[in-house]
């Protein structure tokens, strides 16, 4: 009896029972598209790590001003993971959890000038660093793969193999920033000897993939050991400088596969674009014994055919396995599991069972995709079968990218964008050459999100494949602003806000001396004129705003779980996203009132003529 390797992490095209060499793939996106839940890492004590020492604590919120240098605090509570080391306590902290492969996930904050690390197995360093500001990011920068280390060099010499993140995507100290990372261990064979080097197969921050497939040829620097093994606890390093943690989760695999036996493959020459067909009835032009295959990029002899796949799947470990499978686009298709058919569907299984399988596709347009089927299971990594990738018989080409920059002068761009998961149809981007960007969404008079970087405007779906998506995308790491109705007229501080847009009309734009726009528009009697520049000072973009009417107004600047007014006068919005600071001498006063579950920031603008003025510093 044959067995057949099911291949998880590449997206395939199921097409035939060609057994031609693949095409190359196509990726992009979150490195974390299963469905299955993952593991949390519960922060209301200490006990989902080893034994160390009072550095570490678990505390309910932490704050750390951005212009004290290796300063944070914590209050009492649970839920945040906060390191605050002493010449006598500052030991390196373990998780009792041992892994393999792992895919793994939080949320960090770095203080002005803190350094730490995260340590795959104790053995392989992501660099946790505030590099805010810095232009050039290296290996010892937030999100760089730490270097390795051999004393026995040459001085100057010794550091070798570290791996520099792509951009810098480190925001200000003191905000809440997200870490996702992707990793395979090292294996190893039955005598114990090394046959693959540990593998960081992404490295995500901020939203910005960082690296990607870098190879490790052993632990890195400072690391706990200097040996290497399957199977290892995280480590975090606690003695270079204060740091927190919260929302840490993961799942963990081994390096286990589902095989098939006795896979088979059939053609019927009939196309079926409405109802599943009875394949009994339908004489079959060709059936074969598939003796190879990974259910990969299997090429069409003919498109105008039905493909059908019966065989056995060997279920490698106990549990609960997530079959999503969704129909085809023009043409019909099936998966039947246990001879029952299966759509987004949980199914227990047993460890070794020989679980029967049928896959049909019927498929009559070239340009059409057949079926796209996920599979997950306990430690077992998420496989993709994806045809909608596939263009037939024609080569599969990755689509040539269609980039605005502003690097020698401002720049602005129309497009459709997205908010919230909303479509919102007349957006401007405006980029600048000091690299802060952002949009504006002209039917709201409101901002939608800054960005910083050398990429300001990514075009790229706005025309590629007849502009099917026609939006147009942020570079680099977006953070989102309000992006909704920014002015009203309330009748008290209390009174609930509206987002009705109804009184709110474009007026024009026009570009002032340096080439940057100044949106106008009116709201009843009310002129509202926006300009934003870049702030001189700081990563940040200062937003100017002129109000003249004869009303008294309030201006929204955000809403969220958490907004707080720090000791240094200004504010940290949606739970440590990005600050906003308030020149000194003004007199337009913010607050904060709370709102239902959210915290709203509010600016009282009096009648008459008036100019607010805010800086938002990510």
């Amino acid at each position: 009896m044959k067995n057949y390797f099911l291949c998880f992490s590449v997206i395939f095209v199921l097409f035939s029972c060609g057994q031609k060499e693949p095409e190359k793939r196509i990726t992009k996106g979150n490195p974390f598209t299963a469905t299955l839940p993952s593991k949390k890492i519960q922060l209301k004590d200490l006990s989902a790590f080893k034994k160390t020492t009072n550095n570490w604590q678990i505390v309910g919120t932490v704050f750390a001003d951005k212009t004290q240098h290796r300063k944070i605090s914590g209050t009492t509570g649970t839920g945040v993971l906060m390191n605050n080391p002493t010449d006598k306590a500052k030991k390196n902290l373990f998780t009792t959890l041992e892994h393999e492969d792992i895919d793994i996930e939080l949320d960090v904050m770095m203080p002005k000038g803190s350094n730490s690390g995260i340590y795959l197995q104790s053995r392989y360093e992501v660099q946790l660093f505030d590099s805010w500001g810095v232009e050039h990011p290296k290996y010892k920068d937030i999100g760089g793969i730490y270097q390795r280390w051999d004393k026995t060099k040459e001085k100057g010499n010794e550091g070798y193999e570290g791996h520099n993140p792509k951009i810098n995507a480190a925001k200000a100290p003191g905000l809440w920033q997200h870490i996702k990372i992707k990793f395979s261990a090292p294996r190893f064979n039955e005598k114990g000897k090394k046959i693959k080097n540990a593998i960081f197969h992404e490295v995500w921050l901020n939203g910005v993939l960082l690296h990607e497939n870098v190879y490790v040829t052993g632990p890195t620097r400072a690391a706990a050991f200097s040996n290497e093994v399957a199977k290892a606890p995280l480590m975090i390093q606690g003695d270079h400088g204060p740091v927190a943690f919260k929302n840490i989760v993961y799942k963990t695999y081994t390096p286990h596969k589902i095989t098939f036996n006795n896979l088979i493959c059939k053609e019927y020459n009939k196309i079926y674009k409405k109802q599943v067909p009875d394949l009994n009835m339908v004489q079959e032009i060709r059936a074969e014994e598939v003796d190879k295959v990974t259910l990969g990029m299997l090429k069409s002899r003919n498109y105008a055919k039905t493909i059908y796949y019966s065989g056995e799947l060997n279920i490698p470990e106990t549990g609960t396995y997530l079959f999503n499978f969704k129909t085809a686009i023009g043409g019909v298709s099936q998966l039947l599991i246990n001879k029952k058919p299966v759509n987004s569907t949980k199914i227990f299984l047993e460890k070794g069972t020989a679980v029967p399988f049928e896959l049909m596709a019927s498929k009559g347009s070239p340009w059409m995709g057949t079926v796209i089927l996920n599979i997950e299971g306990p430690h077992l990594k998420l496989q993709s079968i994806d045809p909608n990738l596939a263009t037939g018989k024609k080569t599969l080409r990755r689509n040539p990218k269609h980039t605005v920059h502003a690097s020698e002068h401002p720049n602005t761009q129309r497009s459709f964008m997205h908010h919230n998961g909303e479509k919102r149809m007349h957006c401007i981007s405006a980029g600048t050459p000091e690299g802060i960007h952002y949009s504006f969404d002209l039917d709201h008079a409101s901002l939608l999100s800054v960005w910083s970087g050398d990429l300001f405007f990514d075009a790229t779906q706005m025309w590629s494949s007849r502009g099917t998506e026609q939006f147009g995308r942020t570079g680099s790491f977006a953070v989102p602003m309000y992006g909704y109705r920014e002015f009203a007229q309330l009748k008290s501080e209390n009174d609930e806000w509206n987002n009705s847009i109804e009184d709110i009309k474009f007026e024009s734009y026009a570009l002032n001396a340096q080439g940057r726009p100044v949106y106008t528009h009116q709201m009843g009697a009310t002129q509202l004129t926006n300009e934003m520049t870049p702030s001189n000072s700081t990563r940040g973009i200062t937003r100017k705003i002129k109000i003249e009417g004869p009303n008294e107004l309030y201006h929204k600047i955000n809403e969220g779980t958490s907004i707080k007014q720090l000791k240094t006068g200004g504010y940290i919005i949606n739970n440590t996203s990005y600050y906003v600071e308030f020149p000194s001498g003004s007199n337009l006063k913010p607050f904060i009132r709370k709102s239902k579950d959210k915290d709203e920031l509010l600016v009282k603008i009096p009648s008459g003529t008036q100019t607010l003025e805010y800086t938002i510093i990510w």
